[in-house]
């Protein structure tokens, strides 16, 4: 129960509370099951107190609970904007609904506390423990958790958006409907993150913004839709085309869409070789095949080599009349896919070829790849490359 005569010094006000703790610093505050739900108690100093009270909906705002014991009280929708609880313990405290941003809960004990709805955006949460705790549909963003502990937290649709996450542990969380975007440094353990609904399968994936793809991926078709776009219609058309190269750039491209074929484009501009590569690789990675214009001597066997490594089908095309690049034949050597290099006259040439002498190779390519992978993992788990999958 909590000491009636600190209660009296309560009763008095925040300014003549605030007083008492300064001219008596030995004292050990107790308000254990007090009423203190509503209270205007902005700026109070209730540090290194025992405080398993009744504070629904006070007015905490900046107010000192640094060391507080806090285990077991009842916070929901108080107002902590600004407040210091450094070091505070709320084991199993009630913080329902409750408004902590730009709080400071550095080192907090907030172990099994049920924190659904609470608001810590731009909080300060370095160490802080959340083992267990639910934060189910909380906001963190932009909140400091560095080092801090959520194994086992429920994180069901938490906004995590702009958080730092340096050495943070994520293990065994429930993420399902997380938003972890723009996340800041590098977590200490993410593993078994569970990104299952209410009453589904489990599924659990290690790696908190792989479990927000793979949760938008199984929850919405549409972008379902755009990765299979990618993996069987994008081709990625690669060259330097000048100026008076444009036109066949663009007859191409218009050629590929009425294939039912998504041309993506990058134009190498020699200012821009590295800064763009990292991109290339990616996208080339992701395409159906490559088609490369090698009439410019900018494209460079660099560029080409970093690109071959992919495994993916690609179909050089050269202008006749000019040279081949440096290096062509003993990277076709080394990637038995890179095709023959097709050269033509002309963009109508091309145009009239371009079903046998470009896409058609790249596309039997692509499906001697294809097979051959999959003989390559039927072998692997032992069996009979003939059976149906």
């Amino acid at each position: 129960m909590a000491d009636q005569s600190h209660l009296d010094v309560l009763d008095k006000g925040v300014e003549a509370w605030n007083r008492w703790r300064k001219e008596e610093p030995s004292v050990t505050p107790d308000l254990r099951d007090a009423q203190l739900s509503g209270r205007n108690l902005q700026k109070i100093n209730l540090s290194r107190g025992k405080w398993r009270a009744n504070l629904i909906g006070a007015q905490l705002a900046g107010a000192d609970l640094t060391d507080a014991i806090l285990n077991d009280a009842s916070l929901n929708r108080a107002q902590l904007e600004h407040a210091l609880l450094v070091g505070a313990h709320l084991r199993d405290a009630e913080l329902l609904n409750t408004t902590l941003q730009f709080a400071d809960l550095s080192g907090a004990d907030c172990t099994d506390a049920n924190m659904f709805g609470a608001n810590m955006s731009l909080a300060k949460l370095v160490g802080t423990n959340f083992q267990g705790a639910t934060l189910q549909n909380a906001s963190l963003y932009r909140s400091d958790l560095t080092r801090a502990n959520l194994a086992d937290a429920d994180l069901f649709a938490v906004n995590l958006t702009g958080a730092i996450v340096d050495n943070t542990v994520f293990t065994r969380c429930k993420v399902f409907g997380v938003s972890a975007w723009a996340l800041e440094g590098t977590p200490k353990n993410q593993q078994e993150l569970d990104i299952s609904g209410i009453e589904e399968p489990s599924i659990t994936v290690d790696d908190l913004e792989v479990a927000q793809f793979i949760y938008l991926l199984l929850n919405n078709e549409k972008i379902r839709h755009v990765i299979d776009t990618i993996t069987s219609k994008v081709v990625l058309i690669l060259g330097a085309f000048s100026d008076k190269r444009k036109p066949t750039l663009d007859r191409l491209r218009h050629e590929l869409r009425q294939r039912n074929l998504t041309p993506v484009v990058f134009d190498f501009d020699p200012s821009e070789h590295q800064s763009i590569m990292d991109t290339v690789s990616v996208l080339a990675g992701m395409s159906r095949y490559l088609i490369i214009d090698l009439t410019d001597p900018r494209m460079a066997p660099m560029e080409l080599g970093a690109i071959a490594g992919y495994g993916v089908p690609i179909q050089p095309l050269i202008l006749q009349g000019q040279k081949d690049i440096a290096g062509l034949a003993e990277l076709r050597w080394k990637h038995h896919w890179i095709l023959p290099v097709f050269r033509y006259r002309d963009d109508e040439h091309l145009v009239a070829c371009l079903d046998p002498n470009v896409i058609g190779p790249a596309d039997e390519k692509r499906e001697e790849l294809t097979r051959s992978l999959a003989a390559a993992r039927a072998e692997a788990l032992g069996l009979d490359p003939s059976d149906p999958p």
